[in-house]
């Protein structure tokens, strides 16, 4: 054979599969602790509310909003991520971050003037519907321009365009800041875009689209809002799985029980069985990958 391949310049053939992989990954994963992960295989994914805060040359954005987080890495790129965001975490099949809607966020210098200059707008176009639909039935306008005014709503969406505009608000992102954990600062100057992060927010009119970054402060508040937004799932099926991941070797049997346990009937005899093969464990990926 080896004969054969010399004197023809035959090249042996390659799997399909082993081809050079392309610049992304086809996996997105979100980490979390063992018993959200628990919680995720059970029932779900789970929207809740995400402190967010956008430093720019002009000053800085603080904001709360709901989403499910994920980031566009390859196994070998978890380490770093799994240091600062758990070992435990599931790996979805992009296929269905597209048909659910999941996007990259953007991100922004810190000395840019964008963000700032993005939040200007958006004010002004607020203040400019506060303006042409006043919420007073007896307001000034409303009394000088009766012929007018009726005939605004049809000829200027003012509260779908500020809606609009927000929406890109909840996917902003500073490509270099501090980063916090638990109100603890971390890193004083983490690259965020080494994540690739890619957000689900749910859609603009279904639950509270963006809260005052005060409102996590408050345990009641938050309760609340999370507990609003937790009314939206964010569905997949066992097939959609290409990793489930945790952190120790020994916690394999253990999620497989809880996956077999699971009262949720997408999971038959054989997504358990495929799942089962689909388990690493932060050890493996530590020392293998």
């Amino acid at each position: 054979m080896t004969k054969d391949i010399q004197q023809t310049g035959a090249a042996p053939a390659i799997c399909q599969n082993c081809q050079a992989p392309g610049l992304a990954p086809q996996t997105l994963f979100h980490f979390t602790n063992k018993q959200a992960l628990r919680g995720i295989l059970q029932s779900n994914f789970r929207i809740a509310y995400s402190r967010e805060r956008v430093i720019h040359r002009g000053g800085q954005i603080e904001f709360a909003a709901p989403m499910v987080s994920f980031c566009d890495l390859r196994l070998s790129e978890l380490r770093s991520h799994m240091t600062n965001y758990g070992c435990y975490g599931l790996g979805m099949k992009k296929e269905w971050a597209a048909r659910n809607g999941v996007n990259p966020v953007y991100y922004i210098s810190s000395q840019a003037s964008l963000p700032g200059d993005y939040i200007a707008a958006v004010r002004e176009i607020w203040r400019l519907r506060e303006h042409l639909h006043p919420r007073a039935s007896d307001s000034p306008f409303i009394q000088e321009n009766q012929q007018v005014a009726p005939a605004l709503p049809d000829q200027f969406d003012m509260d779908g365009t500020h809606s609009k505009l927000m929406e890109l608000h909840r996917y902003m992102k500073n490509y270099e800041a501090p980063l916090y954990r638990q109100g603890e600062l971390k890193n004083e100057n983490y690259r965020f875009a080494d994540e690739r992060e890619w957000r689900f927010v749910p859609p603009w009119n279904t639950v509270w689209p963006l809260a005052a970054a005060q409102a996590m402060d408050d345990s009641d508040k938050k309760a609340y809002l999370n507990g609003e937004c937790g009314k939206i799932p964010l569905y997949f099926e066992p097939n959609d799985i290409n990793y489930i991941i945790v952190e120790f070797e020994s916690e394999r049997d253990e999620i497989i029980r809880h996956i077999e346990e699971s009262k949720d009937p997408k999971y038959d005899p054989a997504d358990v069985r495929r799942l089962t093969s689909r388990i690493l464990s932060a050890e493996q990926i530590a020392n293998d990958v």
